[in-house]
């Protein structure tokens, strides 16, 4: 019995070691599956944040886009309703301004603006323009102030302008220069 024995010891012992081998070999695979699939799933989430980036930033993009394009309409309204404001505003300014003409204190200002011109020419020749409009006062307004008044061939929307011309100067006191200027610099 003792070859049976021996044999049975080797057979255990060939076992043992072949079992030891085959844990050892199959924990190797696993670990290296393990790591494997950890490397995967690593690659996979990398994949999908890149992925969940590129998304994020096409939407912020888009998004920027259509907040860009609403700014501009929105800009594009707000001026063209300040623009029609603006106009409603002068508007009603040149209405003020025509009333305004009716009045015994608009021919008293004329008539202020045609003596500040005189005075500041002096001996110069002084040639001074009234609007067209105010064509009837051209009399009263010579007379008041002791000088030549001329009617203007255009409209100038009244006020008075007025001519150095050895001095090469206009003085523009009308109400249409003065309008233009406001319209300039007015702003909201």
């Amino acid at each position: 019995m003792e070859i049976k024995e021996k044999l049975d010891g080797f057979y255990r012992a060939a076992i043992g070691a072949a079992n030891e081998q085959s844990a050892a070999i199959l924990e190797k695979s696993r670990l290296n599956y393990e790591e494997r699939i950890g490397e995967y799933r690593q690659a996979k989430e990398r994949e999908q944040q890149t992925r969940e980036r590129i998304a994020g930033e096409r939407v912020r993009k888009e998004i920027n886009r259509t907040l860009s394009e609403e700014m501009v309409l929105l800009k594009k309204e707000y001026h063209k309703v300040q623009e029609e404001k603006k106009e409603e505003l002068f508007a009603l300014a040149e209405e003020k301004l025509a009333a305004y003409r009716a009045t015994e204190a608009y021919r008293e200002l004329l008539a202020g603006q045609i003596r500040e011109a005189v005075r500041f020419a002096g001996t110069d020749e002084l040639r001074i323009y009234i609007d067209p409009a105010d064509a009837q006062f051209k009399e009263e307004l010579a007379r008041g102030c002791g000088c030549e008044v001329l009617v203007s061939a255009y409209s100038f929307g009244g006020g008075m302008r007025a001519v150095i011309p050895s001095k090469n100067v206009l003085i523009d006191e009308s109400f249409d220069g003065r309008l233009a200027e406001e319209r300039e610099k007015f702003s909201f």
